[in-house]
């Protein structure tokens, strides 16, 4: 696997056997993803702070709480396993990759710098290679 980090590229097998080990919810999810031809991996520049990822994620699971949908379910159960994660490594820095294969869905999976555990590994879909129809679904809502 390729990681593609402030415009250099290099491989890091430890991201996939991170991925391998864990048990996170979505851990095979990122996986299967890092399996398709032509995936990419990119490492945002910069480490981020746990207690920042703290703060955004949990008014993310806030929000969360107002859908109702399959996706929205596998999101809301990978930000809280992501959430609990990060209270145990408040004082750590995180790196964050963005798994991607071409399709709708990717990964961002998060790894504690310079530790290398796993933290956190959250679904994602992209908005512009799916129809209208079709994200109000994934966003539905909860009536």
């Amino acid at each position: 696997m390729i990681v593609e980090s402030e415009g250099t590229r290099q491989v890091d097998l430890s991201l996939v056997a991170g991925l391998t080990v864990c048990s996170l919810c979505e851990a095979a999810t990122a996986l299967e993803i890092l399996a398709q031809p032509g995936n990419s991996v990119t490492q945002r520049a910069a480490a981020l702070g746990a207690l920042d990822l703290i703060g955004a994620y949990g008014r993310r699971e806030v929000y969360l709480a107002s859908f109702d949908s399959p996706y929205t379910s596998r999101l809301k159960h990978a930000v809280g396993e992501f959430l609990a994660q990060l209270k145990s490594h408040r004082t750590q820095a995180v790196d964050v990759f963005d798994i991607r294969a071409g399709g709708e869905d990717f990964c961002l999976v998060f790894r504690l710098s310079p530790e290398g555990s796993i933290v956190g590994c959250l679904p994602k879909v992209d908005r512009l290679k799916m129809d209208t129809e079709r994200w109000q679904a994934l966003w539905r809502k909860v009536a």
